[in-house]
């Protein structure tokens, strides 16, 4: 695609100095001359520009189906994505903010607590909104 929009660009270019060269020199007599090039240059315009509407077509096109939104497409369902989802926003902190418990607390146990709760909440809550909306 490229090379095609190479070469209507090279060809643009020329038709476009072959009118100028004609223009510069006080024009053309020849009417003839004159409308070739004129007709030379709407249709490399023409096709540059569908060219390039092409181009644009396909890179959109690729863009929105890169390799990996279609594998998740096939494999992974909306309902699954949606726990997925819920889990992310529930299951236990960074580190830091682990060690930030422990620190704040003074024992190892609050900030294990911490962790293990939030990721069993995470879960179950994952699980049941898997569950509700299958049903829909």
């Amino acid at each position: 695609m490229k090379k095609n929009f190479k070469k209507y660009t090279v060809a643009l270019m020329a038709a476009a100095m072959l009118a100028g060269s004609l223009t510069a020199c006080g024009g053309s007599d020849d009417k003839e001359t004159t409308a070739a090039v004129e007709e030379t240059t709407e249709a490399v315009e023409e096709e540059t520009t569908e060219a390039v509407e092409e181009e644009t077509a396909e890179t959109a096109e690729d863009a929105s189906q890169t390799r990996l939104a279609q594998i998740l497409s096939q494999h992974t369902t909306p309902e699954a994505a949606l726990g997925y989802m819920v889990f992310a926003l529930l299951y236990f902190p960074c580190l830091a903010t682990i060690a930030a418990v422990k620190g704040e607390s003074g024992q190892w146990k609050w900030a294990i607590f911490t962790a293990a709760y939030t990721t069993v909440l995470a879960y179950v809550a994952a699980f049941a909104v898997y569950r509700i909306a299958l049903l829909f």
